[in-house]
């Protein structure tokens, strides 16, 4: 497993990603009616480049929350933090 591998399988993961497609025909229903064949590469082409740049961000956050969350104490801190965020929303649907 190269270097490469997590951020092709992300990038696979993304392409199938059902909410992603839907944001793809979202945005493409907003290009003109009858649009040249320039105007559907670049409207791609920038749909891409936002998506990898997405990628990319969440891909370095991961690598460097992976350094910090080695420690036990900020795991056991995060697992509290989690736990209090699902009480909060679970408390929030009995009552909304």
């Amino acid at each position: 497993a190269g270097p490469g591998r997590p951020f092709l399988t992300t990038l696979s993961l993304t392409i199938v990603n059902p909410l992603t497609v839907l944001l793809f025909l979202g945005f493409t229903a907003h290009l003109p009616a009858d649009p040249d064949l320039m105007t559907v590469i670049l409207a791609a082409v920038a749909l891409f480049l936002g998506s990898l740049a997405m990628q990319m961000v969440f891909a370095l956050g991961g690598a460097g929350l992976a350094r910090v969350l080695k420690d036990p104490a900020w795991i056991h801190r995060l697992n509290i933090l989690s736990a209090l965020g699902i009480t909060a929303f679970g408390l929030a649907g009995f009552v909304l």
